[in-house]
């Protein structure tokens, strides 16, 4: 089930980079409403997803379950926001 929850938070974790990605590449930008709005759906589908593998799993294994979900979507969360900077998408008046 550990493994299961992860796969799912992942899905949600790469659709949301996807996406993120598009929004700053359309050229309008990642604001911070788009940046909050994003951020609301994958709280409220990492919740649920949490809480309906929590409901099909076993009591002994919910702490694992948690830990490993939090930091699947922490990760996903830190990933995002790295790829996303306008200055590693747009290379211009970089240097490195």
């Amino acid at each position: 089930m550990i493994i299961l929850t992860n796969i799912l938070i992942a899905v949600v974790g790469i659709t949301s980079i996807v996406l993120a990605r598009y929004i700053t590449l359309k050229g309008s930008g990642l604001g911070i409403k788009s940046h909050l709005i994003l951020l609301g759906i994958k709280l409220i589908t990492f919740a649920a997803i949490l809480g309906f593998c929590l409901n099909a799993s076993e009591s002994n294994a919910w702490t694992e379950i948690i830990l490993s979900g939090t930091v699947n979507f922490v990760f996903f969360h830190f990933l995002e926001a790295f790829l996303t900077q306008k200055k590693l998408i747009n290379h211009k008046g970089v240097n490195v």
